[in-house]
């Protein structure tokens, strides 16, 4: 990353960018025009603070963006939710009595499961048809990210500087992609980074110099964080989730209808540092600009990723009846999935490197660029021993 460092002659900028759906047409496939409001604004300014020698440089960035749009679903009618499928032309049969079918294509609501209507519940109306749902939903992004920055020439023979940068925002998603296509399962993700630099570069001699620098880098994410805390046990199950960080309701799958829920994986969460030293030296000689150089990299990262924490529940045209919905309603699921245990992992390596480099003009027609470069990195360890991997025909001793 280049940043621009001050001069001798304060100079400054403030903008503004921005979109409204004011002036947006209606997308063919919703009701009216889709929400959007952006902006993204800053500042940026740099000055002397000591003129030819010690010089300063900062700024702000801002964005917000509130955008809609519009999603359409496969859902169960009205008549369908009371159990009725008379005006379905393939109405379920019930399998447990040899595919006979149910007097007058009706479930009696005295076999329904005592928790399905809370789950029915989670489907939004028909409002395009009897079985199809369309809403115009809003996303959320939000960022701010700032930095500053000080040059300091020490003398004609040296010059440092340091930087840091930080940018901070997240993003509401009312529909997640990793959930289902119906509003009232929102997710958010939270994104933070830190970059800090300090360099020092040396004039050893008229064709010498030697650059030296440090640098840490954080950056955090959380993805998919639950915003519906609603926990599988609230709706009345036996079981709690399997995640406090993803704890939401339980993701059903209905074949022919579109699924509901919760986001299925996650949430998926890094705080990972690194820490970076480097140095490099350039010698002009002749007709060739050798560089030489070497640095040591450190990485840290603790994960954790959440698999189907409240439960998966799929719901097929098989027994008890020959409709997916009509399974539900009775309660019964053809597979039902949940990841236990800890996901969480501390993982860490460390990497080193070093080149050699020239540049030979030839002539002035023929330039040539070669080199040489040798890297090596750690493999990732964990702190508690926690890796593993499939070796066939060994048979694992843990």
């Amino acid at each position: 990353m280049v940043t621009k460092g001050g001069g001798n002659q304060a100079h400054g900028a403030i903008y503004e960018f921005f979109r409204n759906d004011h002036l947006d047409a209606r997308n063919f496939f919703s009701r009216g025009v889709e929400p959007l409001k952006q902006n993204q604004f800053g500042v940026a300014a740099g000055a002397p603070l000591v003129r030819d020698r010690l010089f300063v440089f900062g700024y702000y960035e801002g964005f917000r963006n509130r955008q809609g749009f519009t999603q359409s679903a496969a859902v169960p009618t009205a008549a369908q939710r009371q159990g009725d499928f008379s005006g379905l032309p393939n109405p379920p049969r019930n399998n447990a009595a040899g595919g006979a079918p149910f007097p007058g294509n009706r479930i009696p609501e005295s076999m329904f499961h005592p928790l399905s209507g809370r789950i029915v519940a989670m489907y939004p109306h028909g409002n395009i048809a009897p079985s199809v749902s369309s809403a115009t939903v809003v996303t959320e992004n939000l960022s701010n990210q700032a930095g500053g920055r000080v040059d300091f020439n020490r003398s004609a023979r040296d010059q440092l500087f340091s930087r840091y940068s930080y940018s901070k925002g997240h993003n509401v998603n009312p529909i997640s992609v990793r959930g289902a296509p119906v509003p009232g399962f929102p997710t958010r993700d939270d994104l933070t980074a830190h970059s800090a630099v300090l360099a020092h570069t040396r004039v050893l001699s008229p064709v010498m110099t030697n650059a030296a620098r440090v640098s840490f880098f954080r950056y955090e994410f959380f993805f998919d964080a639950r915003l519906n805390r609603t926990s599988p046990r609230e709706l009345g199950f036996g079981y709690d989730s399997a995640s406090a960080l993803g704890q939401g309701p339980p993701y059903f799958n209905v074949a022919g209808y579109s699924p509901i829920g919760g986001a299925q994986s996650g949430p998926r969460t890094t705080a990972q540092n690194t820490y970076e030293a480097a140095d490099s030296l350039s010698w002009f000689r002749g007709a060739h600009s050798i560089k030489v150089g070497g640095g040591f990299r450190r990485n840290q990262m603790n994960v954790f990723q959440a698999t189907v924490p409240n439960g998966l529940m799929i719901f097929t045209p098989a027994a008890p009846t020959s409709d997916a919905f009509a399974n539900l309603l009775l309660g019964a699921p053809q597979i039902f999935f949940q990841g236990l245990g800890d996901f969480g992992r501390g993982l860490r390596n460390w990497g080193l490197h070093a080149f050699a480099q020239d540049e030979w003009r030839v002539n002035r027609r023929l330039t040539m660029n070669y080199g040489v470069r040798w890297e090596a990195v750690n493999p990732f360890s964990e702190i508690r021993g926690r890796l593993n991997g499939f070796v066939p025909g060994v048979q694992s001793k843990l």
